[in-house]
C-alpha cells in the first residue's frame, strides 16, 4: 500500500522541516511526500530542497491558496490513497502503520479519519479527538468539522472525482466542504488512535484571519452546501444546526480575537436563533468566557 502525503505551504520555511521529517520518521515505508509551494517568498524552497530523501517531490506555483494545492498535489500523486498535511503539523511515527492496518480491516474503504491532536510549541497536550464511535459519522459532519483537514485519508480515484472547491473566499472551510460532499456518497470509517499533532502557535491562519474574511467565508460556506444538488437530500432536515454550527464558529473567532467583540455577540445570536441548543454547547460557554474576560 502506498501513501501519497500532500504538504501545501506557503511561507512556513520555519515550520516545515519538522513536518518533513515527522513524515520521513515514519514505522511504515511505503510512501510519497508531495510538497507543494504555494508561491512562498520566504526561503521555504531552500528548506526542502535541503532534505535528501528520494520520497520527497517539491513543486513550487503561483499562490492560488491551499484548494488550489491541494488539489494539484494530488494530481501529482502515485498512491493508492492520498492524505494532506499542513506545513506547521506533524505525524506520530506509527500514523500510516495505523491506516494500512484500518484499509485491511475496512476492505480498501473510500475514506477514513486517523484521529489528531492539538499541542503547543512545548508538546503540551491542549485538545484532543474523544473517541468517537462509528454510528452516524457521516451525519455528525454536519454539526461541526470534527475531522478539521489532518489525518483524513481518501482513495486516489475518489481523491479524484471529489476535489476541494477553490474558491478563494472559502479557504479554511474548503475541507469541511468537502468532507460534507464525499460524506453524502460514502460511509466514512475511523480509528480511535492519536495520529497526528496539530500545532497551535500565534501564526495559524484560524487565528489571523480578520472579520471581514471569516464572515465572508462562512457565507461562502453555507451557500454552497444548502445550495449544492449533490447535497439537498444529505443536508435535510439539518439546515438551521448546520447555520448554527457556522455563526457559532464566527462568534467565537470574533471573540478570541478580543477585538470583535459586539460582531461576535451578534453571530452568537444568530447562532442560538438557528439553534437554541447551542447554548449548552462547549462552544457557547467558550464564547462567553472569551467575551467577558478578554480585554
Amino acid at each position: 500500500m502506498l501513501f501519497s502525503i500532500i504538504i501545501p505551504t506557503y511561507n512556513r520555511s520555519d515550520f516545515i522541516s519538522s513536518t518533513i521529517q515527522s513524515v520521513l520518521a515514519q514505522t511504515y515505508p511505503h510512501f510519497e511526500i508531495i510538497i507543494v509551494d504555494d508561491g512562498s517568498t520566504d526561503n521555504t524552497e531552500d528548506v526542502v530542497k535541503r532534505v535528501k530523501d528520494k520520497r520527497v517531490s517539491y513543486y513550487k506555483k503561483n499562490n492560488e491558496e491551499r484548494a488550489a494545492a491541494r488539489n494539484y498535489g494530488t494530481s501529482k500523486a502515485k498512491g493508492d490513497y492520498v492524505t494532506f498535511l499542513d506545513s506547521d503539523d506533524i505525524l506520530l511515527p506509527h500514523c500510516f502503520q495505523e491506516a494500512n492496518k484500518l484499509i485491511q480491516q475496512e476492505s480498501n474503504p473510500e475514506w477514513f479519519h486517523l484521529k489528531y491532536k492539538i499541542t503547543n510549541a512545548s508538546n503540551k497536550i491542549i485538545w484532543q479527538n474523544l473517541s468517537i464511535e462509528n454510528k452516524h459519522l457521516n451525519k455528525q459532519l454536519l454539526l461541526g468539522n470534527f475531522l478539521s483537514c489532518i489525518g483524513v485519508f481518501l482513495r486516489k480515484d475518489i481523491a479524484e472525482k471529489n476535489k476541494f472547491n477553490e474558491t478563494r473566499e472559502l479557504s479554511g472551510s474548503e475541507d469541511h466542504e468537502l468532507w460534507l460532499r464525499i460524506a453524502s456518497q460514502y460511509p466514512l470509517k475511523i480509528n480511535n488512535s492519536i495520529t497526528a499533532a496539530l500545532i497551535d502557535h500565534d501564526d495559524r491562519s484560524v487565528v489571523t484571519i480578520d472579520e471581514v474574511s471569516l464572515i465572508k467565508r462562512q457565507d461562502v460556506f453555507l451557500n454552497l452546501v444548502l445550495l449544492t444538488p449533490i447535497l439537498k437530500s444529505f443536508v435535510l432536515g439539518y439546515e438551521n444546526k448546520l447555520k448554527s454550527n457556522s455563526y457559532s464558529y464566527v462568534s467565537l473567532h470574533l471573540a478570541i480575537t478580543g477585538k470583535h467583540k459586539k460582531a461576535s455577540v451578534t453571530y452568537l445570536l444568530k447562532a442560538i436563533q438557528a439553534n437554541y441548543l447551542v447554548m449548552i454547547s462547549k462552544r457557547f460557554f467558550a464564547i462567553i468566557k472569551h467575551i467577558l474576560l478578554t480585554n
